[in-house]
This record gives C-alpha cells, structure tokens and sequence, in this order.
C-alpha cells in the first residue's frame, strides 16, 4: 500500500516518528524534493566554488549539444525524401517554406540531389566542431577540478 501526503517540513520528524510507531519499521519514505536538494547540495559541496559558474556553463552547453543532436537527426528524414522522391513540400511557416519551395523548384534534378546533401553533411560538420569546443571544455573543466591551482604539481 501506498499513500501521498502534503506534509509541512517542520511536521516530518513527527510523521515519520507516528507512522514507525503505528504501523513499524516496515514503512518507506519516498522524498524527491527533498533529494533532490541533497543532490545539488553535494554537487555544490563537491565542485569547488571556482568552478560553480564553469560548471553550469558546461551543464548548459550540453544541452545545446544535445539540441544540435536532435536537429542534425531531424534533418536526415526530409533530406532523404528530397533525395529519393523530389518531392520538397515544406511548411514550416513564417515565410520560410515559400523561400524554400521556390528555391528548390529551380534547381534541376542533380543539384536536387547534391544541395540537401551539402546541407545535411554542413549541419553534421557544425555539430562536430560544436562537441569538439565541448570536449576541449569538459576537458579544461576537469582539469581544473582535479589540479587546482593552488595545488598545482
């Protein structure tokens, strides 16, 4: 059996202590804020204060490498119904599929088949330089985490 409670943090020794008391030791507490706080208490207990700001940059840069991931994999399907089909219907609005309804409609049959290409092989290069800047940076980050300055060898 189990039970949510709204408890008030002050009142949770108590609960905790009545609940042991009624119903044993066989009772399980499940807290997710609460360890949540304890998580990134001990991250910031871990990291030296030098490198808060250095590891929250590293935490955000990743998820724009995880977001250039997503957008290089989404690029694959339309480049390859352009390439297969030739058929290029896009609809993205805000003008852009007209833009691109019109350009692609004056190419020939090769350059249909070589211009998506080109953009999907320039997106995937950009997102490798992009995780190659996040390496040297993860690299730089731990770096500074296990030779710090002051204990320089």
């Amino acid at each position: 059996m189990w039970a949510i409670l709204k408890v008030d943090k002050k009142n949770l020794s108590l609960l905790k202590k009545d609940f042991y008391n009624t119903l044993g030791k066989d009772v399980k507490f499940y807290l997710p804020k609460l360890q949540l706080i304890k998580f990134l208490k001990k991250i910031k207990d871990i990291i030296p204060v030098s490198l808060h700001k250095k590891f929250f940059s590293l935490f955000i840069f990743t998820f724009i490498g995880i977001f250039i991931e997503l957008l290089g994999i989404g690029l694959i399907f339309p480049v390859i119904t352009i390439i297969t089909t030739g058929n290029f219907d896009f609809n993205f609005g805000f003008g852009l599929d007209n833009i691109l309804n019109n350009f692609f409609s004056n190419l020939d049959e090769s350059q249909l088949f070589v211009i998506p290409l080109l953009v999907l092989l320039v997106s995937y290069g950009i997102k490798g330089f992009y995780l190659l800047f996040l390496k040297f940076y993860i690299d730089v980050f731990h770096f500074l985490y296990f030779f710090p300055k002051n204990k320089m060898v």
